[in-house]
């Protein structure tokens, strides 16, 4: 008995020297390799401290209990953020830099979304961990480097992926997600002229498919003179706006819109209430100058279309059309201000991302529950618009 405890006292002096020593390695190593210490954190002391929970996973899995090596994965996590960070704090208050906020904040909240998608579809097989391999090592790529675009393609690919496979399974705006989440990591000057003009491989070739679905009176006569009004008045308004409003309108843009949906989703949506026809004109408008700053106007023309009497296939291709439209005349813009050349290499990398997004919304339509997959997207986007804002 007294050698089992003196055994274990010992153990716990080992594992405190030790814990010291490792930690004054890993910051000497992130020192001399001008590295960051949260690239360090992620490589060495996180593979190294989660060596003891890949082993009992590997051998739960290889046992037939993939449930536990599961539950052992999210349990460690859910340990190390409520548990560890909290003791951490309590010892010596944490100071947090902006930079976590604005970068590696929403990195997590995305990763959590996409393994939550996992979980709640059994996605996670061989494709499931090809794809979260790619994200650790290109995250791992891009914190190894300065800030950068090109090093921060990989990043921006991770939110394509979510955008527009949330748009192949629900019909929801891409541009939206991918500019809620890019914003929070890259100017929205750098992003515009890259997801807009991805945005018409889908937009194009869905307008094609559903031509014949469009109702031409309502897209020529109503949506679109107001709507291209609006989206030029948008347009020139940028460069004088600057990028801190714009960033701080579009996060409450955002958050208004997801607690918007949020509480329908929780309430059930409401009966169609027609606005009028003054005040329906006057919503287009408004919803063309949200799209031409954001190229996000889908929220606002929805919201003024509400009472119409389309049904739900004619609706959906009327919009397609609506987009496809307003996005090629902004990436004209783009083209005639130069800002395309520069994005080229982006664009070129991120148009299969855009591609496997689509395959990949088309498989998972019919096995995720939409009405939770809808609830966990509108609270990440809750939280970015929030700290888009603050």
């Amino acid at each position: 008995m007294l050698l089992a405890i003196a055994a274990v006292i010992a153990g716990l002096a080992l594992l405190v020297w030790s814990a010291d020593r490792f930690v004054d390695g890993a910051s000497a190593t992130a020192t001399h390799a001008g590295m960051p210490p949260l690239l360090i954190g992620m490589l060495i002391i996180g593979f190294g401290t989660s060596a003891p929970e890949m082993v009992v996973s590997a051998l739960a899995a290889g046992q037939g209990n993939p449930g536990l090596a599961l539950g052992n994965a999210y349990g460690s996590n859910i340990t190390n953020i409520a548990l560890i960070i909290g003791l951490v704090a309590v010892i010596s208050p944490i100071q947090v830099h902006s930079q976590v906020i604005r970068k590696e904040l929403p990195i997590l909240l995305g990763i959590t979304l996409l393994a939550s998608a996992g979980v709640l579809t059994v996605l996670l097989g061989i494709a499931g961990q090809a794809v979260l391999g790619n994200i650790l090592a290109s995250l791992q790529i891009a914190l190894a480097k300065p800030v950068r675009i090109g090093w921060l393609t990989p990043l921006l690919g991770l939110f394509v992926l979510l955008a527009y496979t949330t748009e192949a399974m629900t019909g929801f705006g891409s541009i939206v997600i991918a500019l809620s989440l890019g914003a929070l990591v890259l100017p929205m000057d750098t992003l515009m002229p890259v997801l807009v003009p991805l945005n018409l491989l889908l937009s194009g070739y869905l307008s094609i498919r559903y031509r014949r679905l469009v109702h031409w009176r309502l897209l020529l006569r109503g949506i679109l003179p107001l709507m291209a009004a609006g989206t030029l008045a948008g347009y020139l308004a940028r460069p004088w706006l600057g990028q801190a409003l714009l960033q701080t309108l579009f996060g409450v843009l955002i958050a208004v819109f997801s607690v918007r949906e949020l509480w329908r989703l929780r309430r059930g949506p409401a009966p169609a209430r027609p606005h009028g026809a003054g005040w329906g004109r006057v919503w287009m408008l408004l919803a063309g100058v949200t799209h031409g700053l954001y190229a996000s106007g889908g929220p606002l023309l929805v919201y003024a279309l509400s009472g119409v009497d389309l049904d739900k296939s004619r609706f959906r291709a009327t919009l397609i059309m609506v987009w496809f439209t307003l996005n090629g005349l902004l990436t004209l813009g783009y083209a005639a201000q130069g800002a395309l050349q520069p994005v080229w290499p982006q664009l070129a990398a991120l148009a299969p991302v855009v591609l496997a997004g689509i395959v990949l919304g088309e498989i998972l339509h019919h096995r995720v529950d939409e009405h939770r997959f809808r609830q966990v997207l509108f609270s990440v986007l809750l939280l970015a618009g929030l700290a888009l804002v603050f």
